[in-house]
């Protein structure tokens, strides 16, 4: 394992990960400190070994962080932030981690805990939050998607909603209907229970998971759609799309997890999602212990993790944790 100090040998091979671990572990009058500690030893780590980082990048980072210091963002979150902007900038800083397509993460290599709550007929998709195009590529495909309802449910945004997945969908030459609805008693109509009917994938957006609970819980259509889960027909859900298939349902909470009704989906996990850039180890931890027969699944943003039967397989640049 890595020091999580500053020294000559190990800025010489300095990673990443390793400024993550930094930004987490120390103060922030310590982490001002340390940043520049960090680029005059990363100049003298230069003379041994070419520097990951430009003179100007190693610059540009470090004014970044100094203005965000103030800011309520995990600290591994604001160095993604000003690498990214430094990379935008054309700036000489380390490639983002590369996708690994169709393999487990560390903690999901051990599939047994999963699989003996999955069923064969089912087929998920649960998304982290903030997928790319790429990413939503890979599920549709995956799935076989052609026919996909998008509930909005969640989202304030609605018409934005629409127009991103509209896009998204039709691009890949499926036939894409909306429910936009968010009020429990508009939800069982004989329009929206055919378009139930059509699809052969239902997609849920982020936003509000309660909102989405409240709106679909006792309903006939939510009766209806667990029905043709259970037939084979593929259901999506990203951010609080992803969280509201839970029976135990995070709906907040920092630290300390506060927990409600979800849509009983998935009823055997508890997922929580954003996992690595809001820092909810603690949280899903916690909310797991509170329910110890159940699963936890914590989701890193642009990234998923599919059941299709008893078949598991990720894709994305984030992590996947299972407690």
């Amino acid at each position: 394992m890595a020091s999580n100090k500053l020294t000559k040998q190990n800025l010489v091979d300095y990673t990443q990960d390793q400024v993550t671990n930094l930004y987490k572990l120390q103060t922030l009058k310590e982490q001002r400190e340390s940043l520049k500690e960090e680029i005059t030893l990363l100049e003298e780590g230069n003379k041994k070994k070419d520097s990951k980082y430009s003179e100007k990048a190693k610059e540009f980072i470090s004014n970044k962080m100094s203005k965000m210091s103030g800011e309520d963002k995990p600290q591994d979150q604001k160095v993604a932030i000003a690498m990214s902007m430094a990379r935008k900038k054309g700036l000489k800083v380390p490639e983002e981690k590369k996708t690994n397509e169709n393999i487990l993460s560390e903690e999901v290599k051990n599939q047994e805990k999963i699989i003996r709550i999955l069923s064969d007929n089912e087929n998920f998709a649960l998304i982290g939050g903030s997928e790319t195009k790429r990413t939503l590529d890979f599920i549709i495909n995956e799935l076989g998607s052609k026919n996909i309802l998008v509930i909005t449910a969640a989202t304030s945004y609605k018409e934005d909603a629409e127009k991103k997945y509209l896009k998204r969908f039709n691009e890949l030459g499926c036939v894409t209907d909306f429910i936009h609805t968010s009020i429990n008693d508009d939800v069982d109509t004989e329009e929206n229970l055919n378009k139930l009917n059509n699809a052969d994938t239902i997609f849920f957006t982020g936003g509000d998971q309660s909102i989405l609970t409240k709106c679909y819980l006792g309903t006939s259509f939510l009766d209806e759609m667990r029905k043709r889960v259970s037939e084979g027909i593929a259901l999506i859900g990203t951010s609080a799309g992803a969280m509201a298939m839970s029976k135990n349902m995070i709906t907040g909470g920092d630290e300390t997890p506060i927990m409600g009704k979800g849509l009983s989906i998935i009823p055997d996990i508890i997922i929580d999602t954003h996992f690595k850039e809001r820092n909810r180890n603690n949280r899903l931890e916690m909310a797991v212990s509170y329910t110890p027969k159940k699963i936890g699944l914590g989701i890193s943003e642009d990234t998923v993790i599919i059941f299709k039967g008893k078949n598991v397989l990720t894709f994305g640049n984030g992590k996947i944790k299972v407690f």
